[in-house]
């Protein structure tokens, strides 16, 4: 199991499709969507031809200023104003240059600017002091400068028309000088700062050092100097006289404490000079009025403190002489900071004379400026005074207030450029009250000037301006005894309408909701105002985002204006017309489309087509067929509105640009990006040509253009765009403005999209900071950026953190919006993303459902954002391992939007493609492509072949293609999209890269390594062309060409790419980073793969150490690394701690997620797997058949899941060899494959090879390969001849042919399969290093041990030099040598290779490695031929004990071991444990397997085989005819088993003295042979049979005699005659002497020409053939019995026990000792006779001396012989037994003479005994 990267750390559609980053609305940071729509549209201002034609003709009026008075003469600053000139004029070849004046509060920035202006009057044609505080300020004094220099067109103009003229005739007339003094933020004042740049002098004053447009120059103004410092207060103080030094240093005291800031300093030295005290007791005056600054200032800062102290001190002075200075002078504080007529202050005091004593004695302590007949207090004084004031005096703001309303000029009788006059003086100080309200006592003429300022603002439209002044006014007509209910209402309506456009919605809907309920109280419904309140209720409530209530009050104000007004009302059009925009935003296109409709057909016939509410209405059409995703039809009206603008309005009127703008985003929406592309570049050079390069619209254009790039080329071609747009901006509306922000955040989502999260992540860190600098921690522009940057988080993996910052995210917008806000449940629903993206699926899901309970409560079942909540939904679910509910969910969810946004909406294409992902997941592929096609057809007709939309969808078919099996579909479909997305959208970009790492992946899957790797390469070049190195994108790129060498089996390339790529993610992510643990995690499987055990364990258990401690223990990343490491313990073969591994897993996945969980289903399949690894066959097939019944229940009989569970379950039965079971199983499951997927789906391909498998396992060879060539065949239509699956079959196929016995095929197709593995693979692959091991199999098995022999040894050299000494391969590979060796004859050299493979084996694997265990019984099976049986059978030993340890008694590991030590013992000679060896196993495999199971058989069978030499032979006969008779029942009688069985049964026969019956046998058993291997032309006669053999011999004949020969070869086991030598035997023992000479003679002439003469088969012949005629009585014919003991001599060597038998088997042909028998008693039925038995001389001769011997007695018939064995020694006393008869008749008897030390049997004596019925006496005598 390899885990993968990809955009979201697993693989999902979204990330295959290059749509993951956007594919869902949560996590679009830019609304670029907005593009299009009408009712967001801001008409620009566009000034009339006059006006426009003034600009440049008109000059203003000489000396033209509006400077307020300066005050006495700047001391100290004379150096500033130096520098402030330099400044403004600084720059080679620049007229002029702007700088900002920055300082502290009270250090005179304000003093600075004014002398500066007054001083340089003369210089400049036009001095312009603006206050600067807001944006609507700044607006509003260049509309007045418009109103001073044309007053004839301006003050029948609008405000905006008058700013805009303003700033255009400033454009035009260089020579000027305008300042903003006291700028609070920067953004205000940059895009005028901009435009006027270079044309003349600007001047700002600020406390802001940052945040200026580019170009600005910083006069920074500190504190004086405390030279400059003492300077001031002496002047000041002393005006007529020069002070002492004394005095100075009492005044640089004072100074120091005063901080040197100048406006205390100012005002201390006013002090001194008014009240004549000096300035050390000053400093003990300040000192007192300590405590009292504390208790009103706190918890101000040092300077807010002095300058109260300073107050305090000097308001003590000035009470005592004129108490009512003080009063007026905290009267001045709840005014605004400028100029107020002094008459204002005259109510403040008893009389005129009083009021203007107190401001010329505040004015001489320095508290105040006059000028004229003005007064003004300084800001910093200001702040101190409030604070004071509501200590000192709560009343003082009333006063204030009243005092204001009654100084207040009537401008009713004024003309406009004097009421303009007025309003400019007094609305400053009507709206610093109205933002400190509300009032203590409400007075009419109060409400009064607040109602006459807010009309001057709306009529400004400044609305957000207007806002505090008509809260003030409802507040007091609310308190107002007598107020009027309709004014109030008209009040309240106000308010509600100013909130609605420009405050607070939500307050808006409240004030709406109270106004139209009076308003139905008082007027009833069908009055004009209360239809006026109900629809502006509805427009507050679709600005608060509660469309539903909007639609329900739209449609209530339709239906009550219909039937009151009539439908062609301008006001029931404009209802309907709102009404329709409603149901849009609330998803409901169809309706709103028909309503947008019928509202242009009826303003067309009512108003005509070009009045400005018909186009209005079209382009409102055109946005609603647009979002209805009727794409055609949007781009056509959207044609026509710039048509009808251009004929209208003119082609460069601002508002036909916009239109131009709304053309190219329909186009982008409807997928044509390049058409966009160019559309977009021309809008930009409109703009720039009549609206400048620098104007916001051309500047948005831009933006909208890199967008456009973006979708049309990629990230990388938008970037520089981005880049360039973001500096222009900075530069000419400076670093804080909204739009430069705005545009830098493009910047990183660009970063973002291209996968650059290093940068990204840094960008949106910078932004985050920059926003909460700029707008606020609060403000919903930084709360959208902190979500932008949580994302950028999750995509770069780093998912932990990510999760924390959006669940702090949702805590913020809860507190600050509310906890139903729309920007609240996206912020919850991103969290939810959040957990799902980390694999939280139940975190996520129930984040989900809360979100969709709150969405649904709040904006009703039918809302789009719902709708896109339940999708969302689905998807997770679908994620979390429930498909099936996905596709339920998804299923209802498109059935709702057809109904709600119609058919071809777009949000319903995305979903039905969702619902195919969802059967893709759920692997109901057929259905999954059904929906794709149906799909994709459906769009190509709406959108077009090449829209985006489109190619995506072909994108999602290519890829459920891939995960239906239908590989090369799926490519040719990745091709087909590669080649249409180069074309379309650029070989850069990202979707074209995506859709090639697609179409490798497929070719991976495919297993078209080769192509695979050289297309990830590709990719990988261009990720590092275009992102870098380090990008996170490239790194996957590099996991991708990694994996793509692993698969191929180039396991060394890989480690080293995954350890250099472990490397960099470590260095650029960190240790503990997901993507890091994954690249660790593909590393150990790396290693795995290349058999490196030790270091893939290393490194999966550091991976779960890391997840276990950033997720826990139960996290769903931690079990998937425990999964690895116990899939690495099985493929290191460690199946004990693989099985406790993965059952702990599959028991934590039930009990985290329910036994039916596919997660928890799949865990279990892992269980069985490992159980098979294991050789738990039973319990294996007992977890496969519950898992077959699992899916089957949950999902489908026909589902993949299902089909792949029967796979496994047939497999278990075929291991655990209830063969007929799983024969039938893979039957049907080829069946069912075929009939749901179809003949050539690769996985019913897999299928049929499969069923190859299982008749290979049950023995039905020449059917394995009748279905192996018939599914080849298939493989081959589609998939090359080269393909590694089809080699792969080919080289099965081969192995196969062997298994039947057609050697000349097997060796045909492994050679040709090598050959072919070597072109295309190489030869140091993997692939094409386990073909030659087949191969030297092959040839070993074909008779060509010799060429075996070699090709196991280049084999072994090269699997040292390709993949190491220790690698599994080369180990195998010297295993294989030493069996060559083996089959060759060369025991003691087979030998010698196994002990030295076993002892390298236990170097580097445990002892109790199943590999070490399998090296070990290889040497005990060439130990037995090598003639070492004690050590054999020592060795046996220990391994059967082992079995039981490691394993179970029948294990089959433990099975073939019980096996191999009982006929060990056998060899050994020691024949009552071979019994009792074979007859425990048999008893344990009746306790635990069926009678008829084949393990149970097969111990039948050796049970059988070993009594036919010791025992009662009839016995072994009766046991081999009932086994021949099960096998047939069992496996049918022409199947390979019962034919075995036959040729054991034969053996038997001749064992019991019944050549006769063995013959038969054997020619039937040769018959049914040739039957079954009919298709190589097997003999089914012994002449047949002799004649292959000699045809074999003469080397000219075909491949058929080869194959007889080795054929022929097989034996019972070793130590056994092969049933062709048992054929002779019987010929011969039969009578037909000749026959069996001839045949012997063949069969030796074909095996010499076959295997070699010295091969142990060809003398086991020629050994048969000795005998043969030997027992003819040929003693002396060929071979010799010396020449045969010399040739097997040299194979077996001179000390060999087998050769020592030999010698006794050919001395016992002319023996030297003769056995005898006499019969002592007459027998009688159940009476015992006595028996001798003993050995003489033959004829006297000199007979060598016998070793000790083993008598074994046998009664073939229904008698007991006992003792059944005696030791004897030749030349002793008789053996003496005892006979006894059961029935009588005649019944024969037989002792067999063993070489009591190597169990080899050298003679065997044979009698009948009569045992009469009636018993009679007999005489003793010998027989």
């Amino acid at each position: 199991m390899t885990a993968m990267i990809a955009a979201q750390g697993s693989l999902t559609a979204e990330n295959l499709l290059g749509q993951a980053d956007g594919a869902t609305a949560l996590w679009r940071v830019k609304a670029i969507e907005a593009g299009g729509n009408p009712h967001l549209e801001e008409r620009a201002v566009v000034l009339p031809a006059a006006a426009r034609a003034a600009i440049t003709w008109l000059s203003a009026p000489e000396g033209l200023h509006n400077l307020p008075a300066a005050g006495d003469g700047l001391i100290g600053r004379t150096d500033a104003l130096r520098g402030l000139r330099e400044s403004l004029t600084s720059g080679a070849g620049v007229i002029c240059q702007a700088a900002a004046v920055h300082g502290l509060g009270g250090v005179g920035k304000t003093t600075l600017a004014l002398h500066y202006a007054h001083a340089h009057l003369d210089d400049y044609s036009l001095v312009w002091w603006i206050t600067a505080e807001s944006e609507e300020q700044i607006a509003s004094a260049l509309a007045d400068l418009a109103v001073r220099v044309y007053p004839d067109w301006a003050l029948g103009a609008g405000a905006r028309e008058r700013t805009e003229w303003a700033v255009r005739w400033l454009q035009a007339h260089p020579g000027w000088l305008v300042v903003y003094d006291n700028v609070n933020e920067p953004l205000h004042v940059n895009p005028y700062l901009s435009r006027l740049f270079g044309r003349g002098h600007q001047l700002v004053t600020s406390r802001r050092r940052a945040g200026w447009r580019a170009g600005t120059h910083l006069v920074s103004l500190d504190v004086l100097s405390p030279h400059l410092a003492v300077d001031l207060l002496c002047t000041v103080a002393f005006p007529d006289r020069r002070p002492t030094a004394a005095e100075r240093r009492q005044a640089g005291l004072l100074a120091s404490d005063l901080g040197y800031l100048p406006l205390a300093l100012a005002q201390a030295a006013a002090y001194v000079r008014e009240t004549g005290t000096s300035f050390a007791s000053y400093r003990s005056q300040l000192v007192a009025a300590a405590g009292d600054a504390l208790e009103t200032t706190a918890p101000s800062e040092g300077l807010d403190r002095a300058i109260t102290q300073i107050w305090l001190t000097s308001s003590r002075a000035i009470g005592e002489r004129c108490p009512v200075a003080v009063d007026l002078l905290m009267a001045l504080a709840w005014y605004a900071p400028e100029a107020l007529p002094v008459r204002v202050l005259l109510s403040l005091a008893d009389s005129e004379a009083e009021a203007r004593t107190a401001v010329e004695m505040l004015a001489d302590y320095n508290l105040v400026s006059v000028g004229g007949d003005s007064v003004s207090l300084h800001r910093l004084m200001q702040k101190t005074l409030r604070a004071a004031a509501s200590v000192r005096a709560a009343d003082i703001r009333g006063r204030a207030e009243r005092a204001l309303a009654r100084a207040l000029p009537d401008t009713s009788a004024m003309d406009g450029e004097a009421e303009r006059g007025v309003w400019q003086r007094w609305l400053p100080h009507v709206q610093a009250l109205a933002k400190t309200g509300p009032s203590s006592t409400p007075r009419h003429e109060v409400t009064e000037m607040y109602r006459r300022a807010a009309d001057e603002l709306v009529a400004r439209e400044q609305h957000v301006l207007a806002i505090p002044l008509v809260e003030r006014v409802v507040e007091n007509q609310l308190r107002l005894p007598a107020a009027d209910d309709s004014a109030i209402l008209a009040d309240q309506d106000r308010l509600a309408e100013l909130h609605a456009k420009a405050g607070d919605p939500a307050r808006a809907v409240r004030l709406c909701q109270e106004a139209f309920r009076d308003r139905l109280r008082l007027s009833g419904g069908d009055a004009a105002s209360t239809l006026a309140g109900r629809h502006r209720l509805a427009y507050a409530y679709r600005k608060a985002g509660d469309v539903l209530a909007a639609v329900r009050e739209f449609e209530a104000v339709v239906a009550d204006r219909r039937r009151v007004l009539g439908d062609d009302h301008p006001d029931t059009l404009t209802s309907r017309n709102d009404l329709a925009y409603a149901r849009q935003m609330a998803g409901r296109h169809r309706r709103a489309v028909e309503e947008f409709e019928a509202v242009v057909a009826d303003r067309r016939r009512v108003l005509g087509d070009d009045h400005p509410d018909t186009l209005t209405s079209r382009n409102n059409l055109a946005y609603a067929h647009l979002r209805a995703g009727d794409h055609r039809l949007a781009l056509r009206l959207y044609e026509q509105a710039v048509a009808d603008r251009e004929r209208v309005l003119g082609a460069d009127h601002p508002d036909t640009l916009t239109s131009r703008g709304w053309l190219a985003s329909a186009h982008e929406a409807a997928g044509d990006q390049q058409q966009a592309v160019s559309l977009y570049t021309a809008l930009r050079a409109q703009r720039g040509r009549i609206q400048g390069e620098d104007h916001p619209e051309t500047l948005k254009t831009r933006q909208s253009l890199a967008y456009a790039l973006m979708d049309a080329k990629g990230p990388a071609a938008a970037l520089p765009e981005f880049a360039s747009l973001a500096e222009d901006s900075e530069r000419c509306q400076g670093p804080d403005h909204p739009d430069t922000l705005d545009y830098r955040e493009d910047i990183a989502y660009a970063h973002r999209v291209l996968a650059d999260y290093a940068q990204a992540l840094a960008e949106y860190e910078h932004l985050v900071e920059d926003y909460a600098r700029v707008r606020g921690p609060e403000h919903p522009e930084t709360l959208s950026t902190r979500n932008a940057l949580a994302y950028a988080r999750q995509l770069a993996g780093d998912h932990p953190r990510a999760i924390v910052e959006l669940q702090d995210l949702l805590d913020d917008r809860t507190r600050v919006q509310g906890e139903g806000h729309l920007a609240t449940l996206t912020a919850a629903e991103n969290l939810a993303y959040a957990y799902q993206a980390a694999s939280e699926y139940d975190q996520a899901i129930a984040q989900y459902e809360r979100v969709l309970r709150d969405r649904t409560r709040i904006m009703g079942d039918d809302h789009p954002r719902v709708l896109d909540t339940r999708w969302s939904l689905a998807r997770c679910r679908q994620l979390a391992g429930s498909p099936e509910r996905a596709v339920s969910e998804l299923r209802a969810l498109v059935a709702d939007q057809v109904r709600v946004l119609g058919p071809g909406h777009r949000e319903v294409y995305l979903t039905r493609r969702a619902l195919g992902g969802a059967h893709s997941a759920a692997e109901d592929h057929a259905t999954a492509i059904s929906l794709y096609r149906e799909l994709l057809e459906e769009m190509e007709r709406a959108l077009g072949a090449d829209h985006q939309d489109v190619l995506n969808t072909r994108g999602w078919l290519a890829e459920a293609y891939r995960l239906a099996g239908e590989y090369y579909r799926s490519i040719s479909a990745w091709e087909a999209l590669v080649a249409d997305r180069r074309r379309i959208q650029g070989a850069d970009h990202p979707a074209v890269l995506e859709a090639r790492h697609q179409l490798a992946w497929s070719l991976r899957s495919a297993c078209e390594y080769r192509r695979a790797i050289e297309i990830h390469e590709d990719v990988l070049r261009d990720r590092v062309r275009l992102h870098g190195a380090d990008s996170r994108i490239t790194l996957i790129a590099r996991n991708e060409v990694a994996l793509g060498h692993k698969y191929a089996g180039h396991h060394q390339r890989a480690i080293d790419e995954f350890a250099s790529l472990l490397a960099d993610y470590r260095r650029v992510f960190g240790e503990d980073h997901p993507d890091t643990l994954v690249v660790c995690a593909n590393l150990a499987h790396a290693y795995a793969a290349a058999e490196r055990h030790g270091e893939a364990r290393s490194l999966f258990e550091d991976v779960i150490s890391r997840w276990t401690r950033l997720k826990g223990e139960d996290h769903p990343q931690t079990l998937d690394a425990r999964r690895s490491l116990a899939q690495s313990y099985g493929e290191a073969e460690e199946h004990r701690l693989a099985l406790a591994e993965f059952e702990a897993i599959w028991t934590a996945r039930t009990r985290l997620n329910g036994a039916d969980h596919p997660d928890a289903l799949d865990a279990l399949d892992d269980l069985a797997a490992a159980c098979r690894d294991a050789g738990e066959y039973r319990r294996a097939a007992l977890l496969s058949q519950r898992i077959v019944d699992d899916w089957g229940r949950l999902r489908h009989p026909d589902h993949p899941k299902t089909l792949l569970a029967r796979r496994w379950l047939a497999l278990a039965h075929q291991l655990a060899e209830e063969h007929s079971r799983a024969v039938a199983e893979s039957e049907a499951l080829v069946a069912d494959r075929e009939r749901v997927q179809g003949p050539l789906h690769l996985a019913t391909i897999v299928a049929g090879e499969n069923l190859a498998n299982a008749c290979r396992s049950a023995g039905e060879h020449e059917r394995a390969v009748r279905v192996r060539e018939q599914w080849l065949a298939r493989r081959l239509q589609v998939q090359e001849h080269d393909h590694p699956q089809v080699l792969t079959s080919r080289h099965w196929l081969a192995r196969t042919r062997l298994d039947a016995d057609d050697f000349a095929g097997a060796v045909r197709d492994a050679v040709a399969v090598v050959e072919d593995l070597e072109r295309t693979l190489g030869a140091s692959h993997l692939d094409t290093l386990n073909a030659r091991l087949s191969l030297a199999l092959v040839r070993q098995r074909s008779g060509e041990t010799a060429e075996a022999i070699r090709l196991s040894e280049r084999l072994v050299a090269d699997c040292v030099r390709f993949l190491g000494p220790d690698h599994p391969l080369t180990f195998t590979a010297r295993g294989r040598l030493a069996f060559a060796h083996r089959a060759a004859g060369h025991f003691a050299q087979s030998v010698r290779l196994q002990r030295e493979r076993l002892a390298d084996l236990l170097r580097v694997r445990d002892a109790d490695h199943p590999s070490v265990l399998s090296a070990r019984d290889a040497l005990t099976r060439v130990l037995r031929l090598r003639g070492a049986y004690k050590e054999a059978v020592g060795e046996l030993d220990s391994l059967v004990a082992d079995g039981f340890r490691l394993h179970s008694p029948l294990h089959p590991s433990t099975v073939e071991w019980r096996v191999d030590l009982a006929f060990a013992c056998r060899d050994a000679g020691d024949h009552w444990r071979a019994i009792a060896v074979m007859e425990e196993l048999l008893r344990d495999c009746r306790t635990a397997l069926a009678e008829d199971h084949p393990t149970t058989l097969h111990a039948r069978a050796r049970l059988a085989l070993l009594a036919t030499e010791f025992g009662p032979p009839r016995r072994a006969v009766a046991r081999f005819e009932r086994l021949v008779e099960d096998a047939a029942r069992v496996y049918g009688p022409r199947h390979r088993v019962p034919l075995q069985l036959r040729d054991h049964l034969a053996y038997a026969l001749l064992q019991a003295d019944d050549p006769e019956g063995a013959l038969a046998v054997q020619r039937a058993s040769l018959a049914d042979r040739a039957r079954l291997l009919e298709h190589s032309g097997f003999p089914g006669t012994p002449e047949g049979i002799a004649e292959a053999h000699r045809q074999a011999a003469d080397g000219s004949a075909d491949d058929r005699a080869r194959s007889v020969v080795m054929v022929c070869l097989e034996r019972a086991d070793d130590g056994y005659p092969t049933w062709t030598e048992s054929l002779a035997r019987a010929m011969a023992e039969a009578g037909d002497t000749e026959g069996a000479e001839r045949l012997l003679r063949a069969v030796h002439a074909g095996r010499e020409h076959v295997l070699g003469p010295d091969a142990p088969e060809t003398l086991d012949s020629l050994t048969m053939l000795a005998f043969v005629r030997a027992e003819a009585g040929q003693h002396d014919a060929e071979p010799s019995h010396d020449e045969l003991l010399t040739r097997w001599e040299r194979v077996l060597g001179p000390d060999h026990p087998r050769l020592e038998a030999l010698r006794a088997q050919l001395a016992r042909l002319r023996p030297a000792w003769l056995p005898r028998m006499t019969l002592l008693d007459d027998p009688g039925v159940g009476t015992e006779a006595a028996i001798e038995v003993w050995l003489e001389r033959s004829g006297g001769t000199a007979a060598p001396e016998l070793p000790p011997l083993l008598l074994v007695a046998g009664a073939r018939t229904a008698a007991v012989i006992e003792p059944a064995a005696q030791e004897y020694t030749a030349g002793g006393e008789p053996a003496r037994f005892g006979f006894t008869a059961k029935e009588p008749g005649a019944h024969r008897v037989r002792f067999t003479v063993y070489d009591q030390e190597y169990g080899f049997v050298l003679q065997d004596l044979e009698a009948t005994v009569h045992v009469p019925a009636p018993p009679v006496p007999s005489s003793p005598g010998r027989d």
